[in-house]
């Protein structure tokens, strides 16, 4: 029997891959390539050129990553035991090849080899950066150590990826196994039909009577922001707040507290081995700010500007409190409840109400508009292969219908699919050694809930996470390089990965766009203009506030990856209590409250020492959007020189040139604050 990832194929085969063909698929490619490589090293030796090394190691990874990349996605999106297994044991392969590849001495010098002869061989600009690229990738790895500490660097990294699994799978299995069950529907009071109804489909589910409470984000955040029961309130912020800690709720058995020091001593050992002084300070070798204390600057610089607004709003939000409900002590869990209270005060805006304006398909068919508007983009709709019957395909093309990409939307919250939202590469654009042109490939990721008549419909909120993951989605498949490890968002600074997604969330702030992504789902009318005004004035609510969160978690990441000491006890702990004295907040939190054992981004992904990067990005975003506001919303002319000069280069040139290209001047680094809507003179 043929096995369905080792086919030529055009576009994943997901009806046919099983688990039986996922282990054999990626141990015969890997194979197949350290053949391939040895034959290419003996064969070109000291007469290497781009063809004949270069694009065909790209050929053979891009090969790798093609049939590794839907195996990935299903570990993400249908999860189960059968597949956990698989991709731990794939894992560990890929992770051993890759360090073959690095640790390879005989491809270093191949590549150091064409790096002095690039001249000779009329190495253009675009294969020089792919090339210096690739060597700062083998000198990251660990090739020019000696023996003795290539071995410790292997049993570091090897480590830690195992643990970053581990901390997922934690995150993962405490969520899907909390659970509270409800008899009585009066305590569930005021929290939206929809969410109601997903909780009584619950209980049936599992033979319970009554509503079962489970813990994916849609559930919680809506309890937590409408529950008018405040006892339920505590009780679901509690659970959901020690979730993989040692106080969740399944006895320990998904704690990350110690995987958390655990990885912090690694990637500090990992760093030292290299000849850097924190983890911080290597990881920033390769992003744009460069330097920690750079970042520092920039975080504290944000909290000097914003602190007025947010002491102005946590005393608002007081004031209203005492006089409407006479509290004066705000508990965690009921923060959320009243600051949707006040908000409504303000400005008369009812989440719920707005839901009904936001069906889904009219969102996509008008974020699809708006980017044809700006850029002249169209896409087509296609019956393509996929792993379940919700998911949509949409190929992407130009005005003169010549094929862009493509991209595949999973938008709907399933029990087996990681929470959260995110996008992630299919495949990325390549000119082929055959002279043909892989188109490039997105996968974009939700986890969207269904009203009570089965329609999905959305609440503002989620309507800017589509746009910010279509808008990453939109980053790759607009790439024109055709060299694979520039091309797309490979390559890209990871602080400036997230400029084209938060620009994207911009267009749902604004008249125009909005009346572009809305009807109702049953009167079918527009959005009332009352309403689209009370929306847009609602931007800037408690914008200081939200903006002092992401503070934190970024000063908590950049700085314990700067400063870890493995001989500190309650090093984490005292680090936040510190961080959050210079911040303004509404309520201290609670000593059991532990955010850090489920920061998948830090713990369990890329983000580590790298959390700022969404703030950072944001400048960006900010200043480009507020050039399209200036100059026309949907100024195509501004589009194209958008899409020409920035989301279609990849990793070609420094980003920030780019940029500088783009605008014309330098960046205005306060222009977050003013999309923001905070006031900082």
């Amino acid at each position: 029997m043929c096995n369905p990832l080792l086919s030529d194929f055009l576009l994943p085969p997901f009806d046919k891959i099983t688990n039986d063909c996922m282990i054999s698929a990626i141990e015969i490619t890997i194979k197949n390539s350290k053949k391939k490589i040895n034959k290419i090293l003996n064969k070109y030796k000291h007469n290497y050129n781009w063809e004949n090394f270069c694009q065909k190691i790209l050929e053979l990874d891009e090969n790798l990553y093609r049939i590794f990349s839907p195996i990935s996605h299903l570990y993400y999106v249908c999860n189960n035991n059968q597949i956990r297994k698989n991709y731990e044991t794939i894992i560990k392969m890929i992770t051993n090849y890759y360090i073959w590849i690095k640790q390879n001495i005989y491809l270093y010098n191949a590549y150091i080899e064409l790096k002095n002869n690039q001249k000779n061989l009329n190495f253009d600009k675009l294969k020089i950066t792919s090339l210096n690229n690739i060597i700062r990738d083998f000198k990251f790895s660990g090739i020019l150590l000696s023996q003795e500490k290539k071995k410790i660097y292997i049993k570091y990294v090897t480590h830690l990826l195992k643990l970053q699994n581990i901390f997922n799978n934690n995150v993962f299995d405490s969520t899907q196994k909390l659970e509270k069950n409800i008899l009585d529907k009066k305590e569930l009071n005021g929290i939206p039909n929809h969410i109601i109804d997903i909780l009584y489909q619950n209980a049936i589910l599992k033979n319970k009577k009554g509503y079962l409470i489970t813990f994916d984000f849609p559930i919680y955040s809506s309890i937590i922001t409408f529950c008018k029961n405040n006892v339920l309130r505590k009780k679901i912020y509690y659970m959901y707040n020690t979730r993989a800690s040692s106080l969740d709720q399944n006895k320990s058995k998904f704690n990350n507290e110690s995987i958390i020091i655990k990885e912090l001593s690694l990637r500090l050992k990992l760093s030292k081995l290299l000849g850097y002084n924190s983890y911080s300070e290597q990881s920033l070798v390769v992003k744009s700010a460069k330097k920690v204390d750079k970042v520092l600057s920039f975080l504290y610089k944000l909290i000097k500007l914003s602190k007025k607004q947010a002491e102005k709003e946590v005393f608002d939000l007081k004031n209203f409190i005492k006089k409407k409900y006479n509290l004066v002590k705000i508990n965690p869990w009921d923060i959320a409840f009243f600051s949707e209270k006040y908000k409504f005060y303000l400005y008369g805006i009812d989440d719920n109400i707005i839901r009904d304006y936001f069906p889904i398909n009219i969102v996509m068919k008008g974020m699809f508009n708006i980017i044809n508007k700006i850029y002249g983009l169209i896409f087509k709709q296609r019956k393509v292969s996929v792993w379940h019957k919700s998911v949509m395909f949409f190929d992407v093309f130009n005005s003169k219908y010549q094929l862009y990409g493509s991209i595949y939307f999973d938008l709907y919250i399933r029990t087996e699919k990681r929470s959260g939202a995110w996008m992630d590469i299919c495949q990325t654009r390549m000119l082929k050694e055959n002279g043909i042109i892989q188109y490039p490939i997105a996968y974009v990721n939700c986890n969207f809930t269904p009203s009570s008549n089965k329609t999905f419909l959305l609440n503002h909120n989620e309507v800017l996470t589509l746009f910010h993951e279509f808008g990453h989605a939109l980053h790759h498949i607009t790439s024109k390089i055709n060299i694979s490890n520039i091309s797309g968002i490979n390559g890209i600074p990871l602080d400036i990965v997230e400029f084209p997604s938060q620009f994207m969330e911009y267009w749902c702030w604004e008249i125009k766009s909005l009346q572009l992504i809305s009807q109702h789902y049953k009167k079918k009318n527009n959005i009332p203009e009352n309403i689209i005004d009370k929306l847009i004035k609602s931007k800037k609510y408690n914008s200081a506030l939200l903006l002092m969160r992401q503070i934190e978690l970024s000063l908590f990441d950049i700085r314990i990856h700067n400063e870890f000491n493995l001989n500190k006890k309650n090093q984490i702990s005292d680090l936040i209590t510190e961080i959050r004295k210079n911040l303004i907040t509404i309520s201290p939190m609670p000593i059991w409250y532990k955010y850090t054992n489920v920061f998948n981004h830090v713990f369990g992904g890329e983000y580590a020492a790298g959390y700022y990067s969404y703030l950072w990005a944001e400048q960006l975003a900010a200043d480009s959007f507020l050039y399209f506001k200036k100059n026309g919303l949907f100024n195509q002319k501004i589009g194209k020189k958008f899409l020409n000069n920035l989301l279609s280069l990849g990793s070609s040139q420094d980003p920030l040139i780019l940029f500088k290209k783009f605008r014309g001047k330098e960046l205005n680094s306060n222009s977050i604050l003013i999309q923001r809507g905070i006031n900082y003179n």
